[in-house]
């Protein structure tokens, strides 16, 4: 395991203890659907209530289509396969590995991220102060 998912781990770890307090609504919840990225969290298993390391694994999404299609656009007919075996490319299920339930999936290509991004740099461009 890299010392970044060891991080990654630990830094869930504090906040799971965090959220230990509050309620949870189970894995449709907006909180627990961010929290998910694309290396293995851990986390409380709503459905069998054990503290678990989710396993992840790997399913083509809309950016390897996107991608596949980009390729298939710029007539590189031969590379248009690439995207469905890069994982880097698909999307990220997390499941439990004691239950085997789903718990949440992690896209790479959502829009709400793209345009968080652009809000910040909008923000960034008018705060300014006048000397």
């Amino acid at each position: 395991m890299a010392d970044e998912e060891r991080m990654h781990l630990v830094s869930h770890e504090k906040t799971e203890s965090n959220e230990s307090a509050k309620p949870t609504a189970g894995a449709e919840s907006s909180e627990e659907e961010t929290a998910f990225e694309d290396v293995p969290v851990y986390i409380t298993c709503p459905y069998c209530n054990e503290k678990i390391v989710t396993r992840t694994s790997f399913k083509s999404g809309k950016y390897t289509y996107w991608t596949s299609a980009c390729l298939c656009i710029f007539q590189c007919y031969c590379c248009m396969w690439i995207p469905f075996i890069m994982d880097g490319l698909k999307n990220v299920v997390h499941t439990c590995p004691k239950c085997g339930s789903k718990l949440g999936e992690y896209t790479r290509f959502r829009m709400d991220r793209i345009w968080k991004k652009k809000k910040k740099h909008r923000q960034a461009q008018h705060n300014y102060t006048r000397g």
